[in-house]
């Protein structure tokens, strides 16, 4: 087969675009510093890079749920010891006055006092976190 002078030409001119091209896939993957910059450079590490990406942003969700639930956990417990509290206040005033000695006038001012115990009560028990109610059972 006889080699034209167009055919040394075009040969020449492809071998020179194939040798550019490579120069500009090293040149960006030395820009870039990284091996795969898309998915047509390696298929099998592409999929490996987009199987990475998300177990680390499924662990950042998780992260961000063990902060959140860890918040709200805490909220709780404070709410939870304060109804505690006002319990124990109540169990003070009724032992208070189931003795013989109370008067009417110290049982209507310690009714007054159950009635405020139980508004605060109901002021925790309406409490919320974020826009969840504390005691409400759902999440």
């Amino acid at each position: 087969m006889r080699m034209t002078d167009n055919m040394r030409f075009n040969t020449a001119v492809t071998s020179l675009f194939n040798t550019q091209s490579q120069y500009y896939g090293l040149m960006e993957k030395m820009m870039s510093q990284k091996k795969v910059n898309r998915a047509s450079d390696d298929p099998v590490a592409a999929m490996k890079i987009i199987d990475i990406r998300q177990g680390i942003a499924a662990n950042e969700q998780y992260l961000k749920s063990i902060v959140d639930t860890d918040a709200w956990i805490s909220i709780t417990e404070s709410k939870l010891s304060a109804a505690n509290d006002l319990l124990v206040n109540a169990q003070e005033i009724a032992v208070g006055q189931s003795t013989a000695t109370a008067s009417a006038a110290s049982r209507k001012i310690a009714a007054q006092n159950v009635q405020s115990l139980i508004d605060e009560m109901a002021s925790l028990a309406n409490a919320q976190f974020g826009n969840r109610y504390i005691f409400s059972g759902s999440r």
